[in-house]
């Protein structure tokens, strides 16, 4: 993609008023609202679903002469030169990212209004690369929300060869309950097993910069606009939990399994 100056300005200008827009979850119905105006606007039939996202009806009689609409779950990396990088979220969240079996629950989901997601997602993990003063390419992970909750999963990142982290997420959706703080406390637990700093991203926070041991360097406060700056170290060491994933977990999956057929053994003794 060949972003032009005016291009990356209009880019600039719709992105600042999604973010001015004021609603309690912080992406819910005026958000959607502009999004189906927006496309009414480009001469597209457009309805809202229960769940709050948009329906596009973009013509065409069959699968020949229509057009097709993919939705992802994505992070863009741009810089000063407009070279442009993107991931589609690899590992999505059943049924409010994804739809499982959709021969099936898309019927049912269409029947109910439209309530579960159906983003599309890459087969595997990619990075994003930013480059250095010299202007050489340093790789850099970015997991997407959810994706940093999954430890074995976040490891495939560092086996790319990802010599930092970022995590975008939106976490207002939990509301001012301990979901935020918990999902934030995941973030230090990930950088303590890859041993990777992380800037971690959320749109209404916590957004925080992590050190590889898992210390919170800095963070911003919830629900309220901040912008963090600070330095992150580069690293290219592997952990031992990289290398043989969650080992510990096995071994505890192990045991437990032995101590219940040892219970029921024993039961049936008596």
């Amino acid at each position: 993609m060949n972003m032009t100056r005016a291009y990356a300005e209009y880019a600039t200008a719709e992105a600042v008023k999604l973010l001015n827009i004021d609603s309690p979850t912080g992406y819910t119905a005026q958000a959607a609202a502009w999004v189906k105006s927006a496309f009414e606007e480009l001469g597209f039939v457009a309805t809202l679903t229960r769940k709050g996202g948009v329906v596009i009806d973009l013509g065409g009689e069959d699968d020949a002469d229509g057009l097709w609409l993919e939705a992802h779950n994505s992070a863009l990396m741009t810089d000063g030169t407009a070279r442009t990088e993107i991931f589609h979220k690899s590992k999505l969240v059943v049924a409010v990212e994804h739809t499982p079996y959709p021969a099936v629950f898309c019927r049912i989901d269409d029947l109910l209004g439209g309530v579960m997601g159906r983003c599309t997602g890459q087969d595997e993990i990619s990075l994003l690369n930013v480059k250095d003063t010299e202007g050489q390419n340093i790789p850099i992970g970015c997991a997407v929300c959810y994706e940093s909750v999954y430890g074995e999963y976040y490891t495939d990142y560092i086996r790319k060869g990802a010599r930092a982290m970022t995590i975008i997420t939106n976490d207002a959706w939990w509301g001012d309950t301990p979901g935020y703080r918990q999902h934030l406390s995941y973030a230090s637990l990930r950088a303590i097993e890859t041993r990777r700093a992380i800037a971690r991203c959320a749109n209404t926070g916590i957004s925080a910069i992590i050190s590889p041991s898992g210390e919170i360097v800095s963070e911003t406060q919830w629900w309220t606009p901040a912008v963090l700056e600070g330095r992150i170290p580069l690293r290219d060491d592997m952990t031992f939990f990289v290398v043989h994933g969650d080992i510990t977990g096995r071994i505890c999956t192990f045991l437990s399994i032995l101590l219940l057929l040892a219970l029921i053994v024993r039961f049936r003794s008596f």
